[in-house]
């Protein structure tokens, strides 16, 4: 004997001698004894007996017989969450093997007893009830004007009083203890106070659950024989289908809701009654029932469940079920310190039709805690979770993976410093955790960091509990990590009354295990030999079998079905788990032929067999799935007289065997097959989704089958798991989905496929990413078995069964090293990855490293390849890491793909050092990679440099290496080097004959403006495809050239070629920009030829042309295109609603569709959102605008140039510049454009300062600016006068080479004649080379401005003469000219020819104009009758128009009529307010013009106060009437004084007619003294001097007083003085204006 001491205290081995000598007498006389059994018994024994000895476990006898010891004393301890309450057995005859009985060891005293009184479910609620009566129970969101809104709560006391009279009802209609009562809908109220009110009354309650199969309904209502049932509004007409079949049980309907009309005819048809739920409570307002006397092993619930049979079985639950549930999980709650309160709130949103969320919610109701329900759409979960905010959430899988999904997403579209902040907090946090620290291991990460995934779940969530199906462990980790909750995972089923197991918090170690069992049942595993599975082994391993009065007492009318599940008073679930070290029990495989996929739907397979073996072309099926994957896959013994009999019908001449590999056979099958699926209304998860045809049938030489002819589904599942047939079939299903066919692709790519019984060898096509593209569902069959066993390398059985093993694990024998699990695995891997989860992807490699699976370069290189695609640095690193980790020799292909990662993700520096270490190993693929990644990301000077240095190396570059260099040559600086390649490029003759080279060169010269030179490229080329023809079409299309590109279109089609998707649109899109509608019609009729019509991106680009094209700018064809379309993506919609933005006046039309758009499932993208904020700009709508900001932020598109320039633009054109500057300031790299929004914003809300100072921003930021920039700031400068600037702006503009441009001449003229200098407004007008017709009305209108009449109306006769075509505008000009003269004559002439002669309808700004025309010629009353007598009602421009005449010409009666008008049309506008009073003040009216003051106060509105403003040496100097603020306030007074003193003695009169005050005439003239325009001249005096002019500029009309002092102060100081108000300007010199006193 032998004593090793262990050091660490981890107790003492003690080994008996050699493991051959240490053999047990009672194994020897057993194994004797079965000599004549089952020769796979005697192996199963020999092996199990063989493993005992060689895994090192000692033996010890004891006074009853042997034990195991699973290692050491200290071992065994370490089961610290279990207590055995029971020994193991060995198997005999009468059963097998069996393990001890376990319980947790919080029940090692006994089961905690539920709380004195609480004997059944009523007492439950009852006794909540009498503690709790005011706590919130009950809560739903109230939906308002379609807003969901807060939560509204009935409370403990309300939900008695409605259950208690819900009772009475139920009990009016007949229904008393024992009897039934269905309830059929999503979880409401209405539900658990139907089930309180069962409770009460002793009735069974019976939820229905139609996703159980077809017909369940019918079947449930029928089987349990339900008397009443309680239905959701929606899902009436459900019930309805099953009669007249039900009707025979079925005597009372009641609706959650309301009942139509309709309804109430089909029940009452039937002999039923329907009731609406209000309706029904007052049935019982005049009955008294008595409660009768409930027990505690009375039924409470019949709940049904799937079967083996197809149909489902109803599971009896007693009282005593859930309240031992109850007091079970109280205790285990308490002792992990995470109890229940009454202030705990609950999201009741999965189904309470299953077990899980039943008990939850009335462990909930018995503490007294508040319930909240969703509104039953899973994507305003999270909304619901943010309003309710619970803190408990309880999910399954499903829920948590898309949670887990979200934050991924998220986190990797974050910035690369939250990435990394993230990650480093995650590292830290989980490294705590698993030293056995708390989840709170990391609490300012917590707050810093994860805080927003708590609340994400609404912030108080603190237990997440995960049940239903297995939570995949990466998933689980990271939610322990991130969501700052406990996170715990559970196992159960209906029969057990859901909690069996649960994991403790707080306790890393039980990753990706149930946890313990709950306190309440006791627990032992059962071997399973003929799976190999072993409960007394050194891992116990078995059936999962429970014991305790959480245990169901039966099933309902099926006592067959409770004999084979309860055997000795011990319920056998079917599953297989695995005891862990510490007591916590994994789930690692399913014994029963019955399985749950993976969104929870459980499949009868043997059910499944029996149907689809009704189909006549198939002897044999055998069917598989599993929790891990969402359908359906099988192997089928086809039918061979029957299969031969299709291939002679169908011409394809081949033996049995052969046929059983030809795709269209096996689609013919799978037809027949979905036939019976339909035929017999099996549900979508239950249909068969990829199948492999077997011609060997299934037989017991292959093991595949018992001598009963069982089939032997472990042993199928491992067999056909790595044979290579089914891999094969997967592939071509596969290629079938993507449209590609097998035998030609093969052909052409000049692969080779070799198909052997091993597996799949292939050898490399040309394209083997397309082996690769294959249909996710199809694919992802392949490791199924390595998801069920993850703690093996191989399926259980191949460990018991060495000649199973041996011929379905050994490897080929060419590739001895590779691992026999190797391809399964690696598949999976692929298709993940080539799917883009790499997350899943990593999983697998997680997987295989665990089972000892070593990965090949081969799954290396793909997931390098799909972090790649993804960008996705962070997940790179970690499969480098794991690549270095291997030890695998590292070929050209993984290593290039090290370097295309780090250098397309921004890491160059690490690219080059892995491409530096390559040393000799560097060959053309490596160098191409390099130059290739340096000019895709904006290196273009690395590029070319590397390319050199590859030249120096002696490696000859191919047609890759020159794309590469080519494109980093697109800049116009590194034309040279692009010219010198093209020379090389030539030299080795791929210019003429690689379409890819030639590809390039001619995008390279696109890109460089030059297409005359990519023309030359295209003539060169003598090998041409569609994708050539195709490029150069789109680039002469995008460079304005659409001429050339329908030629070259045309060309192509002359040429043979077919155009594709690409070609049609760029054609189409060219015709847009020619708005050639007849050509676009003819593309449109090509398009339908070729079956393009229907094509997004051709729809898309039909729309715009429609738009564009159409007469009067029509939507009518663009709709009629968009609404033909099958299916709309977020392209047609942006399409659609860019159309009717952009055609003008259809804005409220685009809203509508973009309304319309956020109903549906598309959500729309920053060019969708940037045409609708125009349309808001458009419609003056900022209200509107306002929400769909709100959504933009949410979208997390705020910081998109596209959609931050809309919002700059939207806020500017509502004079709201801060918010504008906000928006501006949030955008993440503003261009020209963003400057160009927010500088046009500040010039046209007169900001001049602001907009100059953003031309200085881009001038240091390197942004550029444009013409439009140009006009934007003269334009600026223009709406203060600051002709300073605007002469500034103006040699910077021409120092930019924007001489020439036409519209930054026209905004030229604009500001010299804004400014009062018309000279340099002629000058700049007449060195205008090109004009438009803005550029005619511009000078016209500032001739009228000046009001030189002649000169504009000379001008406008130029204009016509040189052809150009007036618009609207201009004839304002030209009218307003006339009005500024006195013209009348001449006005009316033009009014009337505007229509006759050019075709410009009148406006409301037209007809202001003519009124303002005879009013200021004295015609009020002509001017009222013209104004009564216009086609439309007059706006308030127009009646304000004509009472600023009637106030000049003293007209009171008038002016009383016409201010009446403006109030009714705008009774906010304070001008008509302050005309009307200023009449009045003239004719001294002044108690009616306190009146109106009065009434202005009231209204809270005020007068526009008067301002005057001088621009000096760059500054802007600002005054009010009286202003004393100034400087020079003293020297301007004195000034003033001054000059009033002289001008008097010139015969100055004041005019005190213009004080609008009833003070003293000295007071008057003291008021006079101070007006805003007399203190900015004698400003202007005191700072300039002779010759200079003064330039004086009002915001309001000049005062008529000011008007007279100013002509004599001209005069007595010989200075010129240019004043402009908001009419017009006043030349005054020498005492004369150029006004003539007409003003």
């Amino acid at each position: 004997m032998v004593v090793n001491p262990n050091p660490f205290g981890l107790g003492v081995w003690t080994i008996f001698g050699h493991p051959e000598q240490a053999r047990d007498p009672k194994q020897e006389k057993r194994r004797s004894q079965q000599q004549g059994g089952s020769q796979a018994k005697q192996d199963h024994r020999a092996r199990g007996e063989e493993r005992r000895d060689e895994s090192g476990r000692e033996k010890r006898r004891f006074l009853d017989g042997w034990i195991w010891i699973f290692g050491s004393s200290d071992r065994r301890r370490a089961m610290k969450y279990l207590v055995e309450v029971e020994k193991g057995r060995e198997g005999d005859g009468a059963g097998p093997s069996v393990g001890p009985a376990y319980r947790n060891v919080l029940a090692k005293d006994g089961f905690p007893s539920p709380a004195p009184g609480l004997q059944t479910c009523w007492d439950v609620f009852r006794m909540s009830v009498e503690r709790n009566p005011d706590n919130r129970m009950l809560g739903r969101r109230e939906t308002v004007d379609g807003k969901a809104g807060e939560y509204v709560w009935l409370t403990y006391k309300e939900a008695y009083g409605i259950v208690m009279e819900l009772g009475a009802s139920i009990r009016s209609r007949g229904v008393g203890q024992g009897g039934r009562c269905g309830i059929y809908g999503v979880n409401c109220p209405e539900w658990i106070m139907t089930m309180e009110a069962c409770n009460a009354h002793g009735i069974y309650c019976v939820p229905l659950y139609d996703t159980l199969g077809a017909g369940a309904i019918e079947f449930i209502i029928c089987h349990a024989e339900i008397e009443i049932a309680f239905v959701e509004e929606k899902k009436i007409m459900e019930v309805l289908k099953t009669f007249p079949n039900t009707v025979k049980y079925l005597r009372t309907l009641v609706s959650f809701g309301k009942v139509t009309t309709e309804q109430k005819e089909e029940v009452e048809k039937f002999g039923l009654t329907i009731y609406s739920w209000n309706d029904f409570l007052l049935l019982g307002n005049n009955e008294q029932f008595d409660l009768p006397v409930n027990k505690k092993g009375d039924i409470c619930t019949i709940m049904y469940t799937s079967g083996t049979t197809g149909d489902p079985k109803g599971v009896l639950i007693s009282n005593d079920s859930i309240v031992t549930f109850i007091a079970g999980a109280n205790c285990f709650l308490g002792n992990a310190k995470a109890e229940l309160h009454d202030n705990d709130v609950y999201l009741s949103y999965l189904p309470l039709a299953h077990i899980f969320d039943r008990v939850i919610e009335e462990l909930f109701i018995l503490h007294g805690a508040s319930i909240g329900f969703w509104r039953g759409d899973i994507k305003l979960l999270v909304e619901d979770l943010g309003a309710l905010k619970p803190t408990i959430f309880c999910a399954v899988p499903r829920v948590l993976d898309r949670i887990y999904s979200g934050l991924q997403n998220k986190i990797s579209s974050g910035s690369f410093l939250k990435k990394t902040l993230f990650n480093f907090a995650y590292k830290s946090k989980l490294s705590n955790m698993r030293k056995g620290q708390k989840h709170e291991a990391a609490p300012i990460f917590d707050k810093i960091v994860f805080r927003k995934v708590k609340q994400g779940l609404g912030g108080n969530v603190r237990i997440i509990l995960s049940g239903a199906a297995p939570l995949a462990t990466h998933v689980e980790t990271f939610l322990r990590v991130v969501s700052c909750a406990h996170v715990i995972q559970g196992y159960g089923l209906t029969e057990t009354c859901a909690g069996t197991f649960v994991s403790v918090p707080n306790e890393f170690s039980m990753l990706g295990t149930v946890g313990p069992p709950v306190p309440n049942v006791d627990v032992r595993l059962e071997s399973v030999p003929e799976m190999g599975y072993d409960a007394l082994s050194t891992t116990p391993r078995g059936e999962v079998c429970i014991r305790g009065s959480t245990l169901f007492s039966g099933y309902y009318k099926r006592e067959d079905l409770t004999k084979e599940v309860m055997i000795d008073g011990w319920f056998h679930t079917g599953d297989i788990g695995e005891w862990q070290p510490d007591g916590s029990l994994k789930i690692i495989d399913r014994k029963k032929n019955i399985f749950k996929l993976s969104q929870g739907e459980y499949v009868a397979v043997e059910n499944l067999e029996s149907i689809y073996g009704l189909v006549p072309t198939i002897d044999s099926i055998w069917i598989y799935g599993n929790s891990f994957e969402s359908f359906l896959v099988a192997v089928v013994n086809p039918n061979q007289q029957a299969l031969e009999r299709w291939a002679e019908e169908k011409g394809v001449t081949r033996d049995f065997t052969a046929l059983c590999e030809n795709p269209k056979a096996k689609e013919y099958i799978l037809e027949e097959i979905t036939k019976v699926a339909k035929s017999k209304k099996l549900k979508g998860f239950e249909v068969i989704r990829a199948l492999h045809l077997e011609p060997i049938p299934f037989d017991m030489d292959r093991g595949l089958l018992t001598p009963t002819y069982k089939k032997k589904r472990p042993q199928m599942l491992k067999y056909y798991q790595v044979g290579w047939s089914i891999c094969f079939t997967w592939i071509l299903i596969g290629l079938h989905k993507e449209g590609i066919n097998y035998s030609r692709m093969m052909k052409r790519e000049s692969g080779k496929v070799r198909c052997q019984s091993e597996g799949i060898h292939k050898a490399a096509p040309k394209n083997p990413s397309r082996l690769r593209k294959l249909d996710s569902a199809m694919l992802c069959a392949l490791p199924l078995a390595a998801k069920i066993y993850p703690q093996n390398h191989s399926h259980p059985s191949c460990e018991r069964n060495p000649t199973v093993a041996a011929s379905v694990t050994s490897p080929p024998p060419r590739i001895p090293t590779k691992h026999p699990s190797l391809e399964p695995h690696k598949h999976r891997l692929i298709r993940l990855a080539d799917a883009g989860r790499v997350d899943d992807a990593l999983s697998t490699l997680d997987l295989m490293s665990d089972r000892g699976v070593p990965a090949d370069l081969v799954s290396y290189s793909v997931l390098l390849r799909s972090c790649i695609r993804s960008r996705d640095v962070v997940r790179g690193r970690i499969v480098h890491r794991r690549l270095l980790d291997s030890g695998l020799r590292f070929d050209s292909l993984v290593t290039n793909s090290l370097i295309a990662l780090y250098s397309k993700c921004g890491e160059w520096e690490v690219a080059c050092s892995i491409f530096e270490e390559m040393g000799s190993r560097r060959d053309v693929v490596s160098w191409t990679a390099l130059i290739s990644c340096a000019a895709q990301n904006g290196m273009e000077e690395k590029a070319i440099v590397r390319f050199c240095e590859m030249l120096h190396t002696g490696i000859i570059p191919n047609e890759y290496s020159f794309c590469g260099v080519i494109q980093a040559c697109s800049k116009s600086e590194h034309d040279w080097v692009g010219r010198v390649v093209l020379g090389f490029v030539i030299k080795m003759g791929f210019f003429r004959w690689d379409a890819s080279v030639g590809c390039a060169l001619i995008d390279m010269f696109a890109r460089r403006q030059d297409l005359s030179s990519a023309r030359k490229v295209f003539d060169g080329m003598r090998e041409r495809n569609i994708v050539v023809w195709t490029l150069l079409i789109t680039r002469y299309g995008q460079h304005g050239r659409g001429r050339d590109a329908i030629g070259l279109f045309l060309d192509m089609l002359h040429n043979g070629f077919e155009p594709d998707r690409f070609t049609i649109s760029s054609v189409i899109s060219a015709c847009s920009d020619l708005e050639s509608l007849e050509f676009g019609r003819q593309m449109h009729s090509l398009a339908f030829r070729y079956g393009l019509a229907s094509d997004a991106s051709v729809g898309c680009c039909l729309i715009d042309m429609y738009a564009k094209c159409t007469s009067g700018r029509s939507m009518e064809d663009s709709r009629k295109v968009f609404d033909r379309m099958s299916e709309h993506n977020v392209m047609s919609w942006t399409a659609v609603i860019s159309g009717y933005v952009q055609s003008g006046g259809h804005d409220e039309a685009a809203i509508e569709l973009f309304c319309k758009m956020m109903e549906g499932r598309v959500r729309p993208n920053h060019f969708t959102y940037s045409s609708i904020l125009k349309g808001c700009a458009n419609l003056s709508d900022l209200q509107l605008g306002e929400q769909i900001h709100a959504q933009v932020t949410k979208s997390s598109l705020a910081y998109v140039n596209f959609v931050g320039n809309s919002l700059v633009s939207m806020y500017a054109r509502a004079g709201r510049m801060e918010e504008a500057r906000r928006a501006f300031s949030l955008l993440y790299e503003k261009n020209v454009v963003s400057y160009n929004a927010i500088v046009d914003g500040y010039a046209k809300n007169s900001d001049c300062e602001e907009a100059l100072e953003l031309l200085y921003q881009i001038e240091s930021m390197d942004v550029g600016a444009s013409a439009f920039t140009f006009a934007s700031l003269l334009s600026a400068a223009a709406s203060v006068g600051m002709m300073s600037k605007g002469q500034q702006l103006h040699a910077q503009m021409l120092k930019a080479g924007f001489g020439s441009d036409v519209g930054v001449g026209n905004s030229l003229v604009s500001m010299y004649s804004r400014c009062g200098n018309i000279d340099d407004a002629c000058r700049a007008f007449g060195e205008m080379g090109d004009r438009n017709v803005i550029s005619w009305t511009a000078m016209i209108t500032g001739f009228a401005k000046h009001g030189d009449a002649a000169r504009a109306l000379g001008l406008f006769h130029d204009m016509v003469a040189t052809g150009a075509k007036p618009n609207a505008v201009t004839y304002v000009a030209v009218l307003s000219a006339c009005s500024h003269a006195g013209l009348i004559e001449e006005g009316w002439e033009h009014f009337r020819a505007m229509q006759r002669d050019h075709g410009v309808a009148p406006t409301m700004d037209h007809y202001a104009c003519m009124v303002d025309l005879l009013g200021r010629s004295g015609r009020v009353e002509e001017a009222f009758g013209f104004v009564k007598s216009l086609p439309a009602e007059a706006d308030a421009l127009v009646w304000k128009t004509l009472l600023g005449a009637c106030r000049v010409h003293g007209d009171i009666e008038l002016g009383e009529i016409v201010a009446k008008n403006i109030l009714e049309l705008a009774p906010e506008d304070p001008a008509a307010y302050v005309l009307l009073s200023n009449l009045y003040a003239e004719a001294g009216r002044w108690e009616d013009v306190a009146m109106i003051r009065r009434g202005m106060k009231e209204r809270r509105l005020s007068k526009e106060a008067g301002l005057s403003w001088v621009e000096m040496e760059n500054s802007i100097h600002k005054f009010h009437v009286g202003d004393t603020s100034h400087p020079q306030a003293r020297e301007i007074y004195a000034k003033l004084d001054e000059l009033f003193a002289e001008i008097k003695e010139m015969g100055y009169v004041p005019n005190t007619n213009f004080v609008l005050h009833d003070v003293e005439e000295e007071m008057k003239e003291q008021y006079l003294l101070q007006h805003s325009e007399k203190i900015a001249v004698a400003f202007g005096l005191i700072k300039t001097s002779a010759p200079k002019p003064i330039r004086v500029f009002k915001n309001l009309r000049v005062c008529g007083d000011c008007h007279d002092a100013i002509k004599y102060i001209s005069k007595a100081t010989g200075r010129e003085v240019i004043l402009r108000d908001s009419n017009r300007f006043h030349h005054i010199c020498n005492g004369e204006c150029s006004c003539g006193e007409y003003w």
